[in-house]
């Protein structure tokens, strides 16, 4: 039997630029440009590719927008009230992608 392994994929990979590994684990520090965030998302497409070359089963989806709390607090609020909320996913959408 074949494995099969799903991982969510994020566009925000075409971002990634060299983030410390200690940076992407320091949950203490906020992440206002999401530099580790995309760097995370571009480590698991590689991963997943990998994984293929070993004969796994292996694919990325991204799921659009989704409107969670790490994506709103990118945000200021003034700016989250006027956002059209059509543009995004609700998580229970973006889960069922």
């Amino acid at each position: 039997r074949k494995l099969r392994v799903v991982n969510v994929a994020s566009s925000s990979h075409l971002r990634a630029r060299a983030c410390p590994v200690a940076r992407m684990l320091d949950d203490r520090r906020r992440d206002k440009s999401l530099s580790a965030y995309a760097a995370s998302k571009l480590g698991l497409l590689q991963f997943t590719e990998a994984l293929r070359d070993v004969g796994v089963d292996a694919r990325a989806c991204h799921p659009g927008l989704v409107w969670t709390p790490m994506l709103q607090g990118f945000f200021p609020a003034p700016v989250r009230a006027v956002l059209p909320r059509r543009l995004f996913k609700t998580p229970a959408e973006g889960a069922a992608t």
